[in-house]
């Protein structure tokens, strides 16, 4: 069977795919009803707290990466970051410190802009003595 990718934009414009069945009990049931039968399901159980900050930074973290378009390696060189806390960052292990964060987001908004500064402050090998 052929995986067939679809973009958010195509699956909501279609709509939930209900029957007139289906769309009859949907529209009777309560809240009340509608939450005990998500927390019935085993495979849909609600994530905790923890778990959703988790996906906020790792997804924080992965755009960052992503605006540049470089790997986890050129990344965390180019940006001056920890390799292994990047990967952790992305793979959900830890989150970023706050001030980790803002740099982040100020790489995904300005990369070109920071890889400059960065650039500029890179201390210059002196020059060799003369003998």
């Amino acid at each position: 069977m052929a995986i067939v990718r679809k973009s958010a934009a195509e699956i909501f414009a279609k709509g939930p795919a209900f029957s007139a069945e289906a769309r009859v009990l949907l529209d009777a049931m309560s809240d009340a009803d509608v939450d005990a039968a998500a927390l019935s399901d085993p495979d849909a159980q609600p994530l905790s707290a923890e778990q959703l900050d988790r996906m906020v930074f790792k997804r924080a973290v992965r755009l960052a990466r992503q605006a540049t378009g470089l790997s986890q390696s050129a990344f965390s060189r180019q940006y001056r970051l920890n390799l292994s806390s990047l990967k952790n960052w992305e793979q959900g292990r830890f989150p970023p410190d706050d001030m980790a964060l803002a740099y982040l987001e100020v790489i995904r908004q300005a990369p070109d802009v920071v890889r400059g500064i960065l650039d500029a402050a890179r201390p210059r090998k002196p020059p060799k003595a003369a003998e």
